[in-house]
């Protein structure tokens, strides 16, 4: 009974991270659409490739942030703006790694901007995926540090 339980309960959370996951992918598609769109049109205007990846990628955060937290994660345990200043900073070392790689792949590879932006996405997704469910709609950055360094603290090993 009680191992029939505990299958119970896996299965539940298992279907509750694929739910989670499934959804942030299609939200990601969502703003990934957003951010290539406004990306393409600011180049096409011959912004510069670092202004318009800044750009779009600030819009498509504002709408990935908004979705994730009240339409998929909805984590209500920190309060939103914790949670924001968690995601702002997450978003300003993904828009670093962006920035620096859209320059590299246009300017040294030349990749056409669009082709380089959309490399990058991609790139990026798997760790923002796991920086958002677990830091930005979970514990937080430092209670995460705190719980990582009591785990490995206390393993004997």
């Amino acid at each position: 009974m009680i191992a029939a339980c505990r299958r119970s309960a896996r299965a539940v959370c298992a279907a509750g991270l694929q739910r989670a996951f499934v959804a942030y992918v299609i939200i990601g598609v969502l703003t990934q659409i957003v951010d290539l769109a406004s990306f393409s049109l600011l180049a096409w205007h011959r912004v510069p490739v670092e202004l318009a990846s800044t750009f779009s990628i600030s819009v498509a955060t504002a709408i990935h942030f908004t979705l994730n937290k009240y339409a998929n994660f909805r984590n209500y345990d920190r309060h939103v703006g914790a949670q924001l200043r968690t995601y702002l900073a997450l978003g300003a070392v993904s828009l670093c790694l962006q920035i620096a790689i859209v320059s590299f792949l246009t300017r040294f590879l030349h990749l056409s901007p669009l082709l380089a932006k959309v490399v990058t996405n991609g790139s990026n997704f798997p760790l923002n995926y796991l920086a958002h469910r677990y830091l930005t709609f979970g514990a937080g950055i430092r209670q995460s540090f705190i719980l990582f360094w009591r785990s490995r603290r206390s393993d004997p090993g």
